[in-house]
């Protein structure tokens, strides 16, 4: 039964890289939206404070704390404004496997649903965008 689990998990880590590649050559390649450029001028661009003493609902705090560190570490690009969203993304299908592990008995079905959730439009686009709903 371990060995079913640990060649699961395997493919699970497979899986999840896979769809983390495809998302940094997203990240990499894609043009810098209005909203990406918003928060990179008004929150990571310049000090730390920005993050605290400006809100407005396009500043997500964690995301730009972590935006700011990738920045700081790699300079500025379009991958590594948007860094923190794709490596959520890899924990992303990590997560929704433990729990679809904890919660369907099914393993068809655990596929079904982690290949649905994973690969779908939206949560795709989240995980390249330099916003913070990849990161929710």
């Amino acid at each position: 039964m371990r060995k079913r689990h640990a060649a699961e998990r395997i493919a699970v880590l497979i899986l999840a890289t896979a769809r983390t590649a495809l998302c940094a050559y997203r990240a990499a390649t894609q043009s810098i939206t209005v909203d990406e450029a918003t928060t990179y001028l008004n929150y990571v661009r310049d000090h730390w404070a920005n993050v605290w003493t400006n809100y407005d609902p396009n500043n997500h705090i964690l995301y730009s704390i972590l935006a700011q560190l990738s920045i700081r570490a790699f300079h500025i690009s379009e991958f590594s404004l948007r860094l923190p969203s794709v490596l959520a993304g890899f924990f992303f299908i990590v997560g929704l496997h433990r729990v679809l592990e904890e919660t369907v008995s099914s393993r068809a079905i655990r596929w079904i649903a982690l290949l649905a959730f994973g690969t779908a439009p939206l949560p795709l686009d989240f995980s390249v965008a330099a916003r913070g709903y990849g990161l929710s």
